[in-house]
């Protein structure tokens, strides 16, 4: 899986469940774990974090930055397809799915 952006307000939360996150058009969640092993990747720090999936990352930012974070357990909570206005109104007549 590509990388996900995530708030950054969420490395500084107790409760590192449910974090929310999006990947183009679709939000995600998933769990922010801390562990003890070697990063392989480090990451910008900023309002939003791009962060990469299922593998282990520290994040340039002078309080987190000898954490190692992993982003896992990610689930798919919901995707907006993009439609026109005629498929828009199809649709609510039942017409297409």
């Amino acid at each position: 899986m590509q990388n996900i952006i995530i708030n950054s307000c969420e490395f500084s939360n107790q409760n590192k469940i449910n974090i929310i996150g999006k990947q183009n058009n679709i939000n995600l969640k998933g769990c922010l774990r801390i562990v003890e092993e070697e990063p392989q990747a480090q990451i910008n720090w900023g309002p939003k974090v791009c962060v990469p999936s299922n593998i282990p990352f520290r994040i340039r930012h002078p309080i987190f930055k000898n954490t190692t974070y992993i982003l896992e357990d990610i689930k798919f909570e919901h995707s907006k397809k993009q439609v026109t206005f005629l498929e828009y109104v199809l649709s609510l007549h039942n017409i297409i799915k």
